[in-house]
């Protein structure tokens, strides 16, 4: 056990530790940046005041942080509504499922910044499943699930043309039963653009059964305007949620050549 003793922002913290321990910077209650401890510091991602800390293809890279404005976008106000949602419905189930939902949260860990497994509070895995429920249209679930084996998706063949304006992904077959799909697209971006970041954006839901050819031409339309112009590329991500209980199958990434 080591003690670190530390002045940020002119406050003073001390604290105790332990070699390949994760520990969060807080300051005022303020998560701020996460640092991760080996016999020194072996990685760190957050902000501390102005610094923004983290990592790229390049290694480790820090920037000043800059204010982000407040996004009122229509899509941006659903998830925010839909978090408040289910904070709310949270604060509304028993106690006992409550524990059931902490109890549930040892066997849905997830990755954090640093790739290491993390368990989830109880209401975060909540919100979690039920959001993924939410997107793919599927009423939410007071009792804490059990973890399933979900049907892997295969990877499709998608065509993209900008003379016919279609945008068309065929699997090798029907989606599974017990799955449905959330699609996500970026608009058209240049041959020389590496990915999509940001840029991406729910489309469309694929419902259990999807027939094999799937036609993402009118919702891409919807959401972006226009396929084209022929060389450029569009981003698609296919990411599956099991219907019984929210949990995320593998993530299907393609990148798209649009044909004339």
């Amino acid at each position: 056990m080591s003690l670190i003793y530390a002045i940020l922002s002119n406050k003073h913290y001390f604290c105790f530790t332990k070699k390949n321990l994760e520990i969060e910077i807080t300051l005022n209650n303020y998560q701020m940046a996460k640092i991760k401890l080996g016999d020194a510091i072996v990685a760190i991602s957050g902000k501390k005041g102005g610094t923004v800390y983290s990592k790229n293809r390049g290694g480790a890279y820090t920037k000043n942080w800059v204010k982000p404005t407040n996004g009122r976008t229509t899509a941006q106000t659903l998830v925010r509504t839909i978090f408040t949602a289910l904070s709310q419905a949270w604060q509304g189930i028993t106690p006992p499922q409550m524990n059931g939902w902490i109890q549930a949260a040892t066997t849905f860990q997830v990755k954090n910044v640093f790739g290491d497994l993390k368990t989830l509070a109880g209401n975060a895995l909540y919100i979690a499943l039920n959001k993924n429920l939410a997107d793919v249209n599927i009423a939410a679930i007071d009792d804490a699930p059990t973890k399933v084996v979900s049907t892997i998706l295969d990877v499709p063949t998608t065509v993209a043309s900008t003379g016919a304006q279609t945008l068309v992904a065929t699997f090798a077959g029907a989606i599974a039963a017990d799955i449905a799909v959330k699609v996500f697209a970026s608009p058209s971006l240049s041959a020389g653009v590496s990915t999509a970041g940001a840029k991406m954006r729910q489309i469309d839901v694929l419902d259990p059964a999807q027939i094999a050819a799937y036609s993402a031409t009118t919702a891409y339309l919807a959401k972006f305007g226009t396929i084209g112009p022929a060389g450029n590329k569009i981003f698609l991500m296919f990411v599956p949620v099991a219907i019984a209980n929210g949990q995320l199958s593998n993530t299907v990434r393609q990148t798209v050549i649009i044909g004339a």
